[in-house]
């Protein structure tokens, strides 16, 4: 392995992470031009897009959810009834669909069985009901307004080892390798075979595939390993901060010696050593105190 130069007018070699492949890291460098580049000192540069991969969990939000006609009602549907020319106690309001596929419209009336209906079937249904116990015509209308399923699309989705979330009865949706935007019409042309003109909102609930990792290297302990998920803005501060787990407390760090680790697809990994002092005291353009991207390393390692 090499030690890199110190450039701080190096532009940021702004690693990709990787989605389908599996390489020594967890990035792909799509510019050939930035394997020369070394490590830059020069503050907190942003990620290029980031790549979902399992175990990322998405947050998937609902905009426009409508089913394509004729939609059967199914458990769990919520539908609105409204109801002209009954007595008091008329069945106007808002009912679910329970288990068994009934809605029940009260004392008066009963239930009805609204399960693999279509809202018009449902109308002709409830209408039939009412005026038997009524012996008088009604007018009803009935209106869908929530699908049950919709919970099953909406909400948290964990990535799983294949790549795919799963959207409870539209099936799966294979997200992995993919950007945000690209996520999102993925799941929207997934549910465009069951949705008329579907349309989400996706984010992430929590990054989890991207990781850094924290080596000590002392002697009579042998080597230890720790693995942090990367957030975007950590730095080798915010590393060493998190190394309660490792027995080690900051004032020990002066008899340990500092190197920051990113490994190349393409090539040696870039190994820069760093000095305690400068990362401590590193300046607003930060110096030592490098910003951590998937995959480094930080390597500890005990003085002779």
């Amino acid at each position: 392995m090499r030690e890199t130069g110190e450039d701080a007018n190096s532009p940021h070699p702004s690693p990709l992470p990787k989605g389908e492949g599996t390489g020594f890291t967890p990035y792909t460098v799509r510019d050939p031009a930035r394997e020369r580049i070394t490590i830059p000192r020069n503050g907190m540069q942003p990620w290029s897009a980031y790549i979902i991969e399992s175990p990322d969990i998405l947050s998937v939000e609902a905009i426009n959810l409508v089913p394509k006609a004729p939609y059967k009602l199914r458990v769990f549907d919520i539908v609105v009834v409204n109801v002209i020319g009954t007595l008091p106690d008329d069945p106007t309001g808002t009912f679910s669909v329970e288990p068994g596929g009934v809605i029940q419209l009260g004392s008066v009336y009963g239930s009805v069985k609204v399960g693999g209906m279509s809202t018009d079937e449902v109308q002709e249904a409830i209408t039939k009901r009412l005026n038997e116990k009524l012996g008088d015509k009604v007018t009803v209308t009935v209106t869908l307004t929530r699908m049950g399923d919709m919970q099953q699309i909406a909400g948290d989705h964990t990535v799983s080892p294949d790549g795919r979330i799963t959207l409870g009865a539209y099936g799966q949706v294979r997200v992995s390798g993919l950007t945000i935007p690209e996520c999102k019409k993925a799941i929207e042309t997934h549910l465009s075979q069951f949705l008329d003109n579907p349309q989400v909102a996706v984010d992430m609930f929590s990054y989890n595939s991207k990781q850094y990792y924290i080596v000590l290297k002392v002697n009579e302990f042998g080597d230890r390993v720790m693995m942090f998920n990367c957030t975007g803005n950590d730095t080798v501060m915010q590393a060493i901060a998190n190394m309660h787990g490792l027995n080690v407390n900051p004032a020990q760090l002066i008899q340990f010696t500092l190197k920051h680790v990113r490994p190349r697809e393409n090539g040696e990994p870039m190994v820069t050593s760093l000095d305690w002092e400068k990362v401590l005291f590193s300046p607003s353009g930060f110096g030592d105190n490098l910003q951590l991207f998937p995959g480094d390393r930080l390597v500890l390692e005990m003085k002779e």
